[in-house]
Parts: structure tokens; C-alpha cells; sequence
């Protein structure tokens, strides 16, 4: 199994430039690990942590985000007039966000601080599941009209999977079971979160290293990771968002956003991706129109996993002309691409027969990079090893039939 990209969502210093603490702001102070510093100082730098073992809490990040409304981020308009883009944008975006990924995880995403890796995309339907004792009726309608806005924009089927009755996993929650579940969406608080490491431990290590560095990590808000075929393929066959209860309001609905659009392939962040959930300097909050365009050209038929950027960017081209004729600066709608996919109805199985690992943050620290960079041999996560220790990461959870 191999490793995907990983890449981090960087808050920043609201108001600040290279070099420089915003008003008012202390510096981060000499015990905190080298944090992700993107153009405009990235870095929950601003949050009042107790020494170096501190963890933000749901205070800490509601005052980040008022800060950063204040000075006009967190912006909710996904067509905005003031960056308008054209064609030539989206192909040069498209190779930025999706072939792409960071080589030094202590430093912002650039094209100095980039390589290339191959397409990556799921393949099968997907089933997703939200659990932890975080989950809040809120969160499951946001996640149901975003997967469900996703759907429409790839042509994948996506569904969530009911969780199996008790008698069919007494003592436990059922995170993926028989329903082939293959997108884990963990909204956890902070004493659950030992019991949800051990039992990913038994899914994947590698999803126990990611979900474990994040959770240490306070400049991290919220992480996805993905399992990916083996490496000469490149489909994504499972996928996890890590997202604790701490984080609130906007914020919350941010990362929800962002960690599950990178998880579906467009892995990286470039400073220069504009307007766009992808940069690190939380200008936008939610998925744009130019982020959606992205997704589409990303599951066009013509495009499949595995494609270097030589192969895949003359199609990238045509697809995006053909999709959006013309190359003058506009913001129109974005159409769905409509769910067909080939073989498969709205709800399939999506069961993951292979994998491999990479991680997708959201913070001041990334949690790693590279893409293909070794085998990571582990359990197949549709046998019945994978879903009995699924299942335990739903017990470990607090999840239950509502979740």
C-alpha cells in the first residue's frame, strides 16, 4: 500500500505579512515545533496556549475565527466578482492543486517547495459514515449536503451507510461492517480519542500515524487521509476526515469543506489558487465555483488514476474548453456532472480491496508529503479483518445509530 500526498490547512496570522506577528498577537514561543508558514505567516500563533502541551480549545478557535472575520476572511461567496478567472487559470490551477504535492512539510505550499505525482481519484461509489461523540445533528446535515453536492459535481454515487443494529455488533457502533463503508468522517473530543487510535491501528497503521499526529499536533485543526490502490494505479479506495469537537461555527464548516474535496484528489494548497479553498490564507471558507470546476475536470471520464502530468494535462486542456468555451475572465454557475457512473447505481458496495495512506491537514504543521513513496504493506480494508476493526473504531467513537 502506498502513500498518497499529504498536505495541511494553514491558518494564519490574520492582518500579517512574511515575517511578521499581527497586532496584539504573541509569537509562537520557542518550545513549538516549525510550523507551516505560508505567504502571509500561517499559524495558530494567535490561539493563548497553556506552554507547549497545551491544546486549543473551542474558546481558543472561536476567537481565531472572529479575528478572522474581522479582517474580512472566512469569506462564504463561492462566485466572488473580485477574482474573476479564466480558462488558462483553471489548467495551470488544475496542475497546481491535483499533480502536485509538497516536499518540504515545514514550509507553505509554492512551486518552489513542490513535486509532481500522478492523478488520483476514486474509482468506486462512496459510502461514508460520521461517528465520534463530537457529531452534532448540525454536522450530519452539512456533511449530507456537501457529499451530496459532491456527488452531483463527479458523477460518483455517494450515500451514507446506516449503522447495522445491535444485535449484529453487540458492544459495538459498526463503523463499516457489511455496508462497505469507505469514507470515515471522525468528529471526535479529545478523551475519546486513545481508544479511536488503537482501534485504526487494527484498520491501517497508517491511519493510525496520521490520525495520531494530528491529534497532537495543536497548530493542526483538522486532517484527511486516504488509502489509495496499489501503486501503479493510484484510485482512492478509502478515505478518513479527522475533525475535533473544539472547532466551531465557520471554522468547523471550513474544514468539513476542504478535508473532504482533498480527499477526493485535489491534495495540494498553492498561494496563488484564486478564488479558492486551496491556498493558506483562509480568504475562503467553503468550496468556490473555480474549486468545483477542479472536481469536475478531475472525474471527467477522459482522466484516469495513475496519469503523469504529461499525459493527463493535453486532456485537462480540452476538457476545461470544451466545458467552458472561451478564455475570458468570468464566474458563472458550474452545471453537475450528473452520477453516472459506469457499472455502478447510486448506492454501490464502494468496498476498498486495496490501500495505501497520505494525509491532507488543515492547520500550522503538515503532517506529511509524498506521493508513491513506498509500499506500506497492511490489511485489505474490505476483508473481514478491516471491518471488525472498523467496527471497533466506531465503538471507540461513541458512535450509534443516529451518528
Amino acid at each position: 500500500m502506498s502513500n498518497a500526498t499529504r498536505t495541511a490547512h494553514r491558518p494564519r496570522q490574520p492582518g500579517s505579512g512574511p515575517g511578521q506577528v499581527a497586532p496584539g498577537v504573541a509569537a509562537l514561543g520557542p518550545c513549538r515545533r516549525s510550523a507551516r508558514w505560508p505567504a502571509r505567516l500561517a499559524a495558530l500563533a494567535l490561539l493563548p496556549l497553556a506552554a507547549c502541551t497545551g491544546q486549543p480549545s473551542a474558546e481558543d478557535y472561536a476567537a481565531y475565527e472572529a479575528t478572522l472575520l474581522a479582517v474580512g476572511d472566512l469569506r462564504t461567496d463561492t462566485a466572488p466578482p473580485d477574482a474573476p478567472f479564466t480558462n488558462d487559470d483553471l489548467v495551470r490551477n488544475f496542475s497546481r492543486v491535483a499533480l502536485r504535492h509538497e516536499v518540504d512539510i515545514e514550509r507553505p505550499g509554492s512551486d518552489d517547495n513542490a513535486a509532481t505525482n500522478p492523478l488520483q481519484r476514486w474509482e468506486e461509489p462512496i459510502r461514508y459514515r460520521i461517528v465520534g461523540q463530537g457529531v452534532t445533528e448540525a454536522d450530519r446535515i452539512e456533511v449530507a449536503a456537501f457529499l451530496d453536492r459532491i456527488g452531483d459535481i463527479t458523477g460518483r454515487a455517494v450515500s451514507r451507510a446506516p449503522f447495522p443494529p445491535a444485535e449484529d455488533a453487540p458492544g459495538r457502533a459498526g463503523v463499516a461492517g457489511d455496508e462497505g463503508v469507505n469514507l470515515m468522517i471522525l468528529i471526535t473530543e479529545p478523551a475519546e480519542r486513545p481508544a479511536v487510535s488503537e482501534a485504526l491501528g487494527q484498520l491501517h497503521p497508517a491511519l493510525q500515524r496520521s490520525f495520531d499526529l494530528w491529534r497532537r499536533s495543536p497548530s493542526v485543526v483538522c486532517a484527511a487521509t486516504n488509502l489509495v490502490a496499489e501503486q501503479d494505479s493510484h484510485a482512492i479506495v478509502f478515505g478518513m476526515i479527522m475533525l475535533g469537537s473544539e472547532v466551531g461555527g465557520l471554522l468547523r464548516r471550513s474544514c468539513i469543506h476542504e478535508e473532504i474535496t482533498q480527499a477526493l484528489g485535489l491534495g495540494n494548497d498553492h498561494p496563488e489558487v484564486r478564488p479558492s479553498n486551496f491556498t493558506d490564507d483562509e480568504e475562503f471558507a467553503l468550496l468556490t465555483r473555480h474549486d468545483e470546476w477542479l472536481l469536475r475536470v478531475l472525474y471527467d471520464p477522459r482522466l484516469r488514476p495513475g496519469m503523469t502530468e504529461d499525459e493527463a494535462m493535453p486532456i485537462v486542456r480540452r476538457i476545461v474548453e470544451e466545458l467552458r468555451p472561451g478564455n475570458e475572465p468570468r464566474r458563472e454557475a458550474l452545471g453537475g456532472a450528473g452520477r453516472t457512473s459506469p457499472g455502478q447505481g447510486r448506492v454501490g458496495s464502494g468496498t476498498a480491496t486495496q490501500g495505501g495512506a497520505g494525509t491532507s491537514t488543515r492547520g500550522g504543521a503538515e503532517i506529511g508529503a509524498g506521493t508513491g513513496s513506498g509500499i506500506d504493506r497492511g490489511i485489505d480494508p474490505g476483508s473481514e479483518a478491516a471491518r471488525d476493526a472498523t467496527a471497533g473504531i466506531g465503538a471507540a467513537a461513541g458512535a450509534g445509530p443516529s451518528g
